[in-house]
């Protein structure tokens, strides 16, 4: 509850909250309008302004919102570690031990990861970071206690970015940014699109937006197929058997579609 709030004080302070455009469409809204005279916030403008805070661009060490595709160079190459993590203990929910459900020892997802051939060091990043943005809990309730915890969860708000956050096209818009791009040809397209201010028609804006989102998208799906051709052991363990862009690039273009559509209508 008390991030909720969190969330909501920033989006209403937030300086990528327009509220003068807000007041200005539900002042136009003619009375007849059905079924409620009132205007609807969009989820991609609530998701934007809560992301990038009063920032420009988004940057993980600036946000409170977790950048998922995030990678350290230090232990792995890998877009989705993360993904995975957050994977094996959702579908681990219902599970019972004796400390509370859902929990899950971290031994266990080492000796998974062990056996696709990852590093531990890259499982133990990730589960701290993961803890620290909130989306797991360690059973010490400490957000930085990895070191004595021997269990983890994924949390309510893990299963939000899990379930509905990362295949979201005003989330994905964004952390590109933040993204480390190991193709030349994606990074310089992108390159290309990141500053679209120049460009007056909010139609054509929101265009750009969704083609480098596209790009982002595809360059993600192409290394997620690279990663299981050159790791075939990837699909011998739970943790990372799974692939995840095709759900991903599925929901967010629904979500383009649509978005498009309203700025037609």
């Amino acid at each position: 509850m008390r991030q909720a709030l969190r969330f909501i004080n920033t989006f209403m302070t937030s300086g990528n909250t327009d509220v003068d455009e807000m007041i200005s469409i539900e002042s136009n809204i003619p009375p007849e309008s059905p079924p409620v005279r009132h205007y609807q916030i969009p989820l991609h403008h609530i998701i934007k302004s809560i992301i990038l805070e009063d920032y420009k661009y988004y940057t993980s060490s600036h946000s409170n919102i977790m950048n998922l595709f995030q990678v350290n160079p230090q232990y792995t190459n890998s877009h989705f570690m993360h993904l995975r993590i957050l994977n094996y203990l959702y579908k681990r929910t219902n599970y019972f031990v004796a400390l509370d459900k859902g929990f899950v020892d971290i031994d266990e997802i080492i000796s998974n990861a062990e056996i696709a051939g990852l590093n531990q060091k890259a499982v133990e990043d990730s589960l701290k970071k993961l803890a620290h943005y909130g989306l797991v809990e360690f059973d010490n309730q400490n957000k930085e206690g990895y070191e004595t915890a021997t269990y983890v969860r994924i949390t309510t708000t893990g299963i939000y970015y899990f379930e509905r956050l990362v295949n979201s096209f005003a989330y994905l818009d964004l952390i590109f940014m933040d993204t480390p791009i190991c193709n030349e040809e994606t990074l310089k397209e992108l390159r290309k699109r990141i500053n679209i201010d120049f460009i007056a028609d909010k139609k054509s804006r929101m265009l750009v937006r969704f083609e480098r989102t596209q790009i982002f998208l595809d360059y993600l799906k192409q290394m997620e197929e690279n990663e299981f051709e050159k790791n075939p052991e990837l699909l011998t363990s739970d943790l990372t058997q799974t692939r995840f862009m095709d759900k991903i690039i599925e929901e967010c273009s629904k979500q383009m579609d649509y978005i498009e559509k309203k700025l037609y209508a």
